[in-house]
């Protein structure tokens, strides 16, 4: 016996009933049970909306987003002006990283309600993974406009402007959003890292250390903490030991790992870094990599970003490549132990993009740590760490959890870049004063630093400064640096402050130099080998931290270690001499680059050599 069909009245009573039901199973987080009380609804009232765009939410959360997308586009097609759907229709687009269209529907949302600070925000995060980040910023500033107590549309603003490297704007969109939410670390953690950007290593530190109160086990926020102390010129060595240990305390004691190594078995290294690109990492790297001994090491490549370039391509055809970003510890450590790595090399410390609680988990019988990092990583289960005679001379090994290795020459090898601009003459000839310049990260431009840059400025009263570096973009920063500057005596027009360039502009522009001040505690590394190779002198001023004895060991390799002082009054006197010696100036520029070619710092096969020496040594030793 057949059943009357439910009259249209009773079909809208039963749809009524069943839509409230999915509802209170949608919102108690029941998914399972809401889908098919969503279906029958529209079984009985075919042109409900608000089902068909509730499914879609709801199928969107089971990871069926292509058929979201149908019942989202097809409610909002039915219900024109409810702009919940086209925002969920958005959001779904965004899952899928189809963000082209996220941004449409968020775009028609917002025809329909100007002020659903949701779409601004979710529409800055599209624009975000299109790459436009101007486009961004606007879509986060209506967000905060339309919800100014949006923790999350400032912090991706923060995001967004020191990406741009705004980084007062960014400081200040850090600093509202922890106004908001006081208890949650990443803003923190955001503004310590804006703070070490523009000179302010103390305060970082004591931000970095509130994250650190708010989420004690949070490694990457103590790995920051240990990097801001890096550039503080008033910490003690024995402080920056003390608190690296600290960090090493979080990790249980390593168990022993051992490999056996088949007779006639290459030794496996394998190199972990975040910086496999254009990054001084992946710049050093470039000498070192192509020339190992394949007939006795095989080499792999963890790479924890996904990021690629032109340097990600060269070194990735060196080495067995492996990504390992999206992994997690455990799935590192298994990949690690699949490869049979028996010596595993760290080339981050505690850099960004670092894997330490990987290393500290013990993931090769042999751990080393070499070239990303300046100092004692504190770890216990890293064995030893590759510096030389330059950076850490005889009995500062005691800076080090680590048993120091010495390489022979340098812990960097140098390679020239693809296209270098032919070097100029020195450019005081023609402009009748001379001109000292740092290309240097701003990071390093501390109060001190700029204090003996301007005694140095002050006793040439002629002389000229230029300031290179991606930061300079904030107009707010520049007015603050040199406001500094004109309060130590310096006017404004005896500072040129200049952006981010393509790296060959970058090398051309050293053409406007004479002489290259070195800054402090923090020296340069990358950008100190590119000053000499366009020959520049530099002037380094070193202490007993690795960190500020980089330039001292470029000038060392390079025989002109009468560049370096060991105290703030003989680096004033060096490179007030060296400015107004002019025939000297000519001679370094004209024979620099030679100088770079023919020395230590430029042999790639013979620092291989060196390396993979340590390392077979290291290993042999941990055998027995």
């Amino acid at each position: 016996m057949n059943h009357p069909l439910p009259s249209d009245n009773q079909s809208a009573e039963l749809a009524a009933e069943l839509f409230a039901k999915a509802m209170r199973a949608h919102e108690a987080g029941d998914i399972d049970a809401a889908c098919p009380l969503y279906e029958y609804v529209l079984l009985l009232a075919p042109a409900h909306a608000d089902a068909m765009g509730n499914l879609g939410v709801a199928l969107k959360r089971l990871g069926r987003i292509p058929i979201a997308i149908g019942w989202l586009e097809r409610a909002a097609k039915i219900a024109p002006q409810q702009y919940l759907h086209l925002y969920n229709l958005g959001n779904a687009f965004s899952e899928l990283r189809q963000f082209e269209a996220a941004v449409g529907a968020y775009s028609r949302a917002l025809e329909i309600n100007p002020n659903y600070a949701m779409a601004h925000h979710n529409s800055g995060i599209s624009w975000e993974g299109l790459a436009n980040v101007d486009a961004a910023i606007v879509s986060y500033r209506r967000a905060i406009a339309a919800d100014p107590t949006s923790y999350d549309a400032c912090l991706n603003l923060g995001v967004c402007l020191e990406t741009k490297g705004f980084l007062k704007g960014a400081a200040n969109a850090y600093q509202t959003a922890v106004s908001f939410s006081p208890n949650r670390t990443p803003a923190y953690n955001n503004l310590a890292l804006v703070l070490q950007k523009i000179g302010q290593p103390a305060e970082a530190v004591r931000i970095g250390q509130i994250a650190l109160t708010i989420d004690p086990g949070n490694h990457l926020v103590a790995s920051n903490i240990l990097l801001y102390l890096q550039y503080h010129p008033q910490v003690s060595d024995s402080e920056l030991l003390r608190i690296s240990r600290t960090f090493g305390d979080r990790f249980p004691p390593p168990t022993d790992l051992q490999r056996a190594v088949s007779s006639g078995r290459r030794l496996r290294v394998g190199y972990v870094s975040a910086d496999f690109s254009e990054h001084p990492v992946g710049h050093f790297l470039r000498n070192v990599l192509p020339h190992h001994d394949l007939q006795q090491y095989e080499v792999y490549c963890y790479a924890n970003n996904h990021y690629r370039d032109a340097i990600t391509r060269e070194l990735a055809s060196a080495s067995r490549w492996r990504d390992i970003t999206d992994l997690d510890d455990d799935a590192v450590l298994r990949v690690i132990s699949e490869d049979g790595i028996d010596i595993l090399v760290d080339l981050s410390g505690h850099t960004a993009g670092n894997r330490l609680p990987v290393f500290a988990r013990r993931a090769a019988p042999l751990q080393v740590s070499w070239l990303g990092y300046f100092a004692t990583t504190g770890v216990a289960a890293m064995d030893a760490v590759l510096m030389d005679a330059h950076h850490v001379p005889a009995g500062y090994g005691r800076l080090f959890s680590e048993r120091v290795v010495r390489l022979p020459s340098s812990r960097f090898c140098y390679s020239a870049p693809d296209v270098s601009p032919e070097v100029a003459q020195p450019p005081i000839f023609k402009n009748g004063h001379v001109t000292f310049g740092s290309f240097n990260n701003t990071a390093k431009l501390n109060g001190q630093v700029m204090r003996v840059w301007a005694e140095i400025l002050n006793g040439l009263p002629t002389s000229r400064l230029i300031l290179k570096c991606r930061t300079l973009a904030d107009q707010a920063y520049r007015n603050e640096l040199l406001m500094n500057f004109s309060q130590l005596g310096i006017e404004a027009k005896r500072i040129e402050l200049r952006l981010h360039s393509p790296h060959e502009q970058l090398l051309a522009e050293y053409g406007d130099v004479d002489v290259a001040f070195d800054p402090f505690p923090f020296t340069g590394g990358l950008t100190s080998c590119e000053a000499l190779w366009m020959g520049v002198p530099v002037i380094t001023l070193y202490g007993s931290r690795p960190v500020s004895r980089q330039t001292l060991c470029f000038l060392r390799n390079l025989g002109l270690e009468d560049l370096a002082a060991d105290n703030v009054a003989t680096y004033v006197k060096k490179a007030i001499a060296l400015a107004g010696n002019l025939e000297m100036l000519a001679s370094l520029r004209l024979g620099l680059r030679d100088r770079m070619r023919n020395s230590p710092l430029m042999d790639g096969p013979g620092f291989t050599l060196g390396l993979e020496r340590a390392l077979t040594a290291l290993w042999v030793s941990k055998q027995t």
